[in-house]
C-alpha cells in the first residue's frame, strides 16, 4: 500500500467514524475450513483442464460454503 492509499484510507475512517460509525478491531483467530475450500478449488480447477473438457465432464454451477462440516 502506497503512502497516498494509507493517507486515504485514513481520511475515509476518520470520515466514517466523524458521522458516528464505530469500527471494532479484527478478531484474532484464524477462520475454519480453509482446507475444505481449498479442496474445492483443486477439484473446481481440475473441472476445467483440456482433459475435462474432452471427457464431457460439466463445470460444476455453484458451491456452498456454508454450515458446519462435522458430523456428530
Amino acid at each position: 500500500m502506497t503512502t497516498q492509499s494509507k493517507r486515504s484510507a485514513v481520511h475515509k475512517r476518520n470520515k466514517l467514524q466523524s458521522s458516528g460509525i464505530q469500527f471494532i478491531p479484527e478478531p484474532d483467530c484464524e477462520a475454519a475450513g480453509n482446507e475444505n475450500i481449498m479442496a474445492v478449488i483443486d477439484r473446481v480447477g481440475r473441472l476445467m483442464t483440456p482433459e475435462a473438457e474432452a471427457a464431457g465432464l460439466p463445470l460444476p454451477k455453484g458451491d456452498d460454503f456454508t454450515g458446519n462440516s462435522r458430523v456428530w
